[in-house]
């Protein structure tokens, strides 16, 4: 195989990695979002423990939360 033969098929490649690339950013982007969704929908914020709390004092007639 000649340089000139090689140049031409590490190009090709180039191109064909190239033109995947947004297709692969794309991909990523969708899993980074799906995982922020996951994780938002999962995790418990201060605002959410603190309203559970409430709401347990409420059920069990405790009058004063600190």
């Amino acid at each position: 195989m000649s340089e000139s033969d090689f140049k031409k098929i590490i190009s090709s490649l180039q191109a064909t990695m190239q033109s995947e690339l947004k297709e692969i950013k794309d991909d990523y982007a969708e899993i980074y979002t799906s995982l922020i969704d996951f994780y938002t929908k999962h995790s418990w914020t201060s605002k959410r423990l603190a309203d559970e709390v409430v709401s347990l004092a409420s059920k069990n007639n405790i009058k004063e939360v600190v």
